[in-house]
């Protein structure tokens, strides 16, 4: 039996108006309106995505613009059950009664398959009736609901995230039969759509807020101090440690790039100014005494913030109070202090009876003996240079070490060392060079005598552990923020597992100890403290058997330099 073929209305298609301007057709004023009509809705669509940040009143305008848009008496968005297999209401607009229908949907989700809707949903394909009360696919059972709730016409369409994911549909119901233009089914999809990407954004969105509460809460129960800034150095967020330590409020400074005239207004501002001002590498660590009523000392870490696709997009300096840990070295320093003042004197006279001896003032002495007074008289100067620099750290680390701070070049003062230098590098038959740099160098903020004991160790060390006729080359240079001291040799290196501990009092490198016996293991220690008084920074690159450079970095920007004058 054949089955009668069922009649339906032709859809209407819009034109195509082409390029070629001969075969252009031109389009009727009426259906001109209606076009510009629903370009205006297509509009109204896109604003409610950046409008809104809600999804459900994002949905609801979107619902309600497309419904008045096409005259429609309900538009109902449905999502995917959790397993997929079936569909249920997610949100409606247009009629009254809409709660009930979601919540029978929920109670009796519809199977991908019948219906528009879940035939949309399977075939991933828009589906659409122009009189639902004659059209054949309806199943004949669902005619009398249909009819009890004046649907005609119906268009239900996909919607698609996420390199052509289903993740719901859009259906528009209408109280009388319609044929929809090509226009307007297109303007269907592009809602649902719009739709959509709504929900996946209000999805991604509610993830960002969660993470970004989680990582807040983390940072509010540190113990320790974060204060966040961006690449202009404005300060983004101060956690509460932050502000216990520095006693300042983060209203006080959230927003603000910490300047001189902020710092002026209280102590505690200044301690804030002068942290976010420390000159500190990446993963860099500080030590800074706060001012004020309560004396504490504050290590500082300096730790990049990266972006996705690492670019430096801020920083963070996270503060710890180590003022016990601090009191607890402060006694130690203060023993050894003692002791290396106690020492000095019976150093002395043992000195002096040496030199005696040598001039042969308590008689005549044989060659052996002389040789042996010789070796204990180096041994008396060695004992006497590591009290000088146990006397020095003790000054550094009580705060009694006092700088005077002016105006100097730093050329004149590595050459001053250099001489110093002159028998040493004649008795190890050294070649050691000095380049300065084209145009003069500006001038920086330091205490002549003070940095001449830190740039003395550092080309102490590459004199003392350079190979006989090995080579140095000494550099001065200005980069974009700081002058640039460099010194670089070709001597015996440092071992990778003792670069970590390389500026730690007393410490010296394994090969360091069996190249050279004598040395103290204060020398880079003292270097380290005095640059960092001068807001400098000193790194270094090297590789065991092929040389080290150490570099000193000394700011030339007003606001990083040290205040001329007298500082402890």
């Amino acid at each position: 039996m054949r089955r009668k073929k069922i009649k339906t209305h032709r859809p209407y298609v819009t034109k195509t108006i082409r390029a070629r301007p001969l075969e252009r057709k031109y389009v009727p004023r009426k259906e001109f309106l209606e076009m510009q009509n629903l370009l205006f809705t297509l509009q109204a669509l896109s604003q409610r995505l950046v409008s809104e940040l809600n999804v459900e009143n994002i949905l609801t305008q979107i619902m309600k613009t497309l419904g008045e848009a096409l005259t429609a008496v309900w538009v109902n968005i449905w999502e995917l059950t959790p397993d997929g297999k079936a569909a249920i209401i997610k949100q409606g607009y247009g009629r009254k009664g809409t709660e009930v229908y979601i919540e029978h949907s929920r109670e009796h989700p519809l199977k991908l398959g019948t219906a528009f809707i879940g035939r949309t949903l399977k075939t991933k394909k828009t589906w659409t009736s122009s009189d639902m009360w004659k059209d054949p696919h309806l199943p004949r059972t669902w005619i009398r609901r249909v009819k009890e709730q004046n649907f005609r016409a119906i268009v239900c369409t996909p919607q698609f995230v996420e390199s052509a994911k289903v993740v719901g549909g859009m259906c528009v119901y209408f109280d009388k039969p319609r044929v929809l233009s090509d226009f307007e089914l297109r303007l269907v999809t592009i809602a649902a759509n719009q739709a959509a990407v709504a929900i996946v954004n209000a999805g991604i969105y509610g993830e960002l807020l969660a993470e970004r509460d989680k990582t807040l809460a983390i940072i509010n129960s540190l113990n320790e101090g974060v204060i966040l800034y961006d690449n202009e150095e404005r300060v983004l967020m101060m956690n509460p440690k932050a502000q216990d330590l520095l006693f300042v409020r983060s209203k006080e400074i959230v927003g603000q790039k910490l300047t001189k005239e902020l710092a002026e207004r209280s102590v505690f501002l200044k301690n804030a100014y002068l942290i976010s001002h420390l000159t500190l590498a990446d993963y860099e660590t500080r030590e800074y005494a706060a001012l004020g009523p309560r004396r504490a000392t504050i290590e500082v870490i300096s730790i990049p913030v990266q972006g996705s696709g690492h670019q430096k997009i801020g920083s963070l300096r996270i503060l710890r109070d180590i003022t016990r840990e601090k009191e607890v070295e402060l006694l130690k320093t203060k023993f050894v202090s003692t002791a290396s003042h106690q020492l000095r004197t019976p150093l002395s006279g043992l000195r002096w009876a040496l030199e005696s001896l040598q001039k042969d003032e308590g008689g005549t002495l044989t060659p052996p003996q002389h040789d042996l007074i010789e070796k204990s008289s180096t041994a008396v100067k060695h004992l006497a240079g590591l009290l000088d620099d146990l006397l020095n750290i003790s000054k550094i680390e009580e705060g009694r070490l006092v700088y005077t701070f002016r105006k100097e070049y730093l050329p004149p003062l590595v050459k001053k060392i250099l001489k110093d230098f002159s028998i040493q590098i004649k008795e190890r038959n050294l070649d050691i060079a000095l380049q300065e740099p084209a145009s003069p160098m500006p001038i920086v903020h330091i205490d002549p005598d003070i940095l001449s004991m830190a740039v003395n160790n550092i080309i102490d060390n590459a004199v003392r552990y350079s190979h006989q006729g090995g080579k140095i080359k000494i550099s001065l240079d200005t980069g974009e923020h700081a002058a640039i001291l460099s010194v670089k040799d070709e001597g015996i290196g440092i071992p990778e597992e003792d670069k970590k501990f390389i500026f730690t009092k007393f410490f010296r490198a394994k090969n360091a100890q069996l190249f050279q016996t004598e040395g103290s293991g204060l020398g880079l220690y003292l270097a380290k403290q005095i640059v960092e008084k001068h807001n400098g920074r000193i790194v270094f690159e090297s590789r065991e058997k092929k040389g080290s450079e150490f570099s000193i970095y000394l700011p030339i920007e007003t606001p990083k330099m040290p205040e001329p004058g007298q500082s402890e």
